[in-house]
Formats: structure tokens, C-alpha cells, sequence
């Protein structure tokens, strides 16, 4: 699931760095990395208040 979305993500990445500038290219990557950090910083925020509840 997730190789999938990231496949999915390189994908959207080349047609948009084939059709759009490189400044675009830069704010989607910035943007990935953004919404990549919460998904990882979340949930281990997430089970590190659950584990200090027991």
C-alpha cells in the first residue's frame, strides 16, 4: 500500500516535471515531505502518549 502510493507520488512527479516548471516541481516536493513528516511524526506522538497512559 504505501509502495503504492509512493509509486504513485513519482509518477504524479514526472508528468508534472514534464509539463510544468521546476519551481512547481520544487513546491510539490516540499508539500510531499509536509504531508510524509505528519504522517510520520503523528503517529509516533500518537503511541508515545498512549504508552505513557499505562
Amino acid at each position: 500500500m504505501i509502495l503504492y502510493i509512493i509509486f504513485l507520488f513519482y509518477v504524479i512527479i514526472w508528468l508534472i516535471y514534464d509539463y510544468y516548471s521546476h519551481v512547481f516541481v520544487c513546491l510539490f516536493f516540499i508539500l510531499f515531505f509536509c504531508i510524509f513528516y505528519i504522517f510520520i511524526f503523528f503517529p509516533i506522538v500518537f503511541v508515545f502518549l498512549y504508552v505513557r497512559e499505562y
